[in-house]
């Protein structure tokens, strides 16, 4: 798809800072998804079978910034699933409609990879070129052929120019630390456009990245709350979507806290 790999050359530039610690190598090792542990309890989700590899991230446990010294590779180790209550709200929506999945914050590809098993169309950007390195590779081994997947290997910041309007977006995921409002700028002309069905993204006071929240709703979202490990599993995974829209975000509330949420186009279910 042309507007995939046209966005990725858009996307990839910036720079990221390397490895602090000075690693020379970082060591992967590689998972199993098949939906027999990790994602086990949750009901009526839909088939998974993909391998990836993730960072042995017990190894870089350092002071300073290292790519393999990752949450996302922790979480992935030891449960085989990452963000569940996330990643089965993606499912839901990516299962429910077409469209392209743009992944900011991709790192080894998780959701990437629950978008290619749901036959999404994927942008996968990741700032960091170690990261990526890994990113790519993941995803062209569940699909050789890079028809439907793309990567754009930069850092999304004020200089970085915006994505053209033109494919219909089914999910737009941000997980980029704090750089959500740069991210919302470059996706503003799909926004506006409204060809964009669903975001999910964080909203983090800690950052000072909050304000892009009423921006993107005066653009025909509605926003709401992904509920987290206090709800009830049974009742999200019947249906996450409807689940989530009844816990509409109020920033008042999370003045303090992240808060990771869903925004959903006005009309769209």
């Amino acid at each position: 798809m042309t507007w995939l790999t046209d966005a990725a050359a858009i996307l990839s530039g910036g720079s990221h800072p390397p490895c602090a610690a000075d690693h020379e190598r970082h060591e992967t090792t590689t998972i199993h998804v098949d939906g027999s542990h990790g994602l086990h309890d949750w009901p009526q989700l839909p088939p998974l079978d993909f391998r990836l590899d993730v960072f042995r991230a017990d190894l870089y446990s350092v002071p300073a910034y290292c790519p393999a010294d990752s949450e996302v590779s922790r979480g992935l180790l030891a449960h085989a699933c990452w963000e569940a209550y996330g990643s089965v709200l993606a499912l839901a929506i990516l299962s429910s409609g077409s469209g392209i999945c743009v992944d900011f914050g991709a790192n080894v590809g998780w959701y990437s990879l629950l978008a290619l098993s749901r036959g999404a169309p994927v942008l996968a950007v990741e700032a960091d070129p170690v990261i990526a390195q890994v990113l790519h590779r993941n995803l062209r081994r569940y699909e050789p052929d890079e028809v439907r997947w793309s990567v754009a290997r930069g850092w999304i910041d004020s200089d970085t120019p915006q994505l053209p309007a033109g494919p219909h977006v089914r999910l737009i995921k941000a997980d980029v630390e704090g750089l959500e409002p740069e991210v919302m700028r470059v996706c503003e002309p799909l926004l506006i456009s409204g060809s964009v069905d669903f975001v999910i993204a964080e909203a983090s006071p800690c950052f000072g990245s909050t304000g892009w929240v009423a921006r993107v709703a005066a653009l025909g979202f509605d926003v709401f709350v992904i509920p987290d490990k206090g709800s009830d599993p049974l009742a999200f995974a019947a249906d996450p979507i409807g689940e989530t829209t009844r816990h509409p975000y109020e920033a008042a509330a999370f003045d303090r806290h992240q808060a990771d949420l869903l925004l959903v186009r006005t009309g769209v279910r």
